[in-house]
């Protein structure tokens, strides 16, 4: 489980070079669909924290209108449904800008 993690951490880092989540991942016996699903309810997880926290200030002087979703609660939700990085993993059809928020600013403390 602990290199799961690991792995899921460095594809997160390996990502923050691109505005965009373009981590292949994958989960055993899981089709296109069912990927795509579980990617909306996380991208929704990923901006409402994103949305909570910076409800009443800003990050960076942007206000939250024009945050992004966070990558690293985006990529734990898929994570604890299971996904793990692959290069052979999903990719969805439309990526979506995500940003990585510095230690501490980030959503939920992580």
């Amino acid at each position: 489980m602990k290199n799961h993690l690991a792995l899921l951490l460095g594809a997160a880092l390996l990502a923050g070079c691109s505005p965009f989540n373009t981590v292949q991942l994958y989960r055993d016996e899981t089709a296109f669909p069912a990927f795509m699903q579980d990617r909306q309810d996380c991208m929704s997880q990923a901006h409402k924290c994103v949305v909570e926290r910076y409800a009443n200030s800003s990050y960076h002087g942007e206000t939250v209108q024009h945050l992004l979703p966070s990558r690293r609660v985006y990529l734990g939700c898929m994570y604890q449904r299971g996904y793990v990085p692959s290069l052979g993993g999903y990719l969805p059809p439309v990526l979506q800008k995500m940003n990585d928020y510095e230690p501490g600013r980030e959503c939920f403390g992580l």
